[in-house]
């Protein structure tokens, strides 16, 4: 089946509009992406994610009928044009994990998503 939806929707009594860009499956678990420009000069992140990362649940893509309640909610990740990030739920903060000029194959990415995943 489909490993990796983009516009999910993130449903919460709280956040009625709440749309995370990407939900990927890795190691059989549904791990949520956001993606900026910029993640330095990007205002009020932490409570952006917190709208995603906090949901009872998400609707894949456009299609209501595809939602899943159990998703990887200990973190998620952000990635910018320059590096890729990990949002910790217990710790509030968004931490670099590498960037991407690092990145010369795509072994390399899943050995980072396995450090990631693990940690």
């Amino acid at each position: 089946g489909k490993k990796f939806f983009r516009e999910c929707q993130c449903h919460t009594i709280r956040t009625p509009l709440a749309r995370v860009d990407n939900v990927f499956e890795f190691n059989d678990k549904q791990i949520l992406l956001e993606v900026k420009l910029n993640v330095a000069l990007e205002n009020n992140l932490i409570a952006q994610l917190d709208q995603y990362i906090k949901a009872d649940y998400i609707s894949l893509s456009n299609d209501i009928t595809k939602i899943i309640c159990d998703f990887e909610k200990e973190f998620m990740l952000v990635m910018d044009v320059y590096s890729l990030y990990k949002y910790d739920i217990k710790s509030g903060q968004i931490l670099k994990m590498f960037d991407l000029d690092r990145i010369n194959s795509l072994s390399d990415i899943f050995s980072e998503m396995n450090k990631i995943c693990t940690e």
